[in-house]
């Protein structure tokens, strides 16, 4: 399976029961989205060795000393317990360190990780959402594709995954995240047949399985 239209969508949902969508009404302004990319210098911590961190969608980023740049460097993340692998959507703020001395450094506070999935990353970064509409015929324009960190949305007729060159189990993921609480994935939309418009992913973001605590 690579392109996701909306009737293979109606049988995952049938399969798993409709309890696992919710309403596509208004909703509260969303958490901001990070990516976020291993600090590699060779340096003495936390002076390095920590993150960079940049707003998804975004030109500049607001860092822990209050100036914009294109990233900011942020010396730990919390939860530690969170696994955050190089290239990850993080959702979540920025906090005073909790290193002594260096507060100014930053912390990463992450509510939530998804790890990144496929090949590089090409693109901007959408959540992808099944909305619940099904139609007699194709296309159909039931997935919803917001930008997170803006306000832009449009609806989309299905989701082309060949270019992140997934496993099957990692499709299979990415289909249950579409019809559960957004799959997040890099791409662009392009036009499709019969006047479709279809997503087409470079690379998506999972969430792994965390330790407990």
């Amino acid at each position: 399976m690579k392109i996701i239209p909306s009737a293979t969508i109606a049988l995952v949902v049938g399969a798993i029961g409709l309890g696992a969508l919710s309403a596509d009404g208004a909703q509260a302004k969303p958490a901001q989205e990070y990516i976020v990319r291993a600090d590699l210098r060779l340096c003495p911590s936390p002076l390095c060795g920590g993150y960079w961190i940049a707003l998804a969608n975004k030109a500049r980023t607001k860092c822990p000393d209050r100036k914009y740049r294109p990233r900011c460097y942020v010396a730990s993340a919390w939860p530690a317990s969170r696994t955050i692998h190089d290239g990850a959507l993080v959702q979540g703020g920025i906090a005073a360190g909790d290193e002594p001395g260096f507060e100014h450094l930053g912390m990463l506070i992450a509510t939530d990780v998804r790890n990144p999935v496929g090949t590089v990353a090409s693109g901007s970064f959408h959540r992808l959402r099944d909305i619940g509409v099904r139609c007699a015929g194709e296309p159909c324009f039931s997935i919803r594709a917001s930008r997170p960190n803006t306000t832009s949305s449009m609806l989309v007729s299905g989701v082309d995954l060949k270019r992140a060159e997934l496993a099957e189990e990692q499709e299979m993921r990415a289909t249950l995240a579409l019809v559960g609480d957004g799959l997040f994935a890099a791409g662009r939309t392009v036009s499709g047949a019969e006047g479709g418009r279809v997503f087409h992913a470079s690379r998506i973001y999972l969430r792994g399985r965390q330790p407990p605590g």
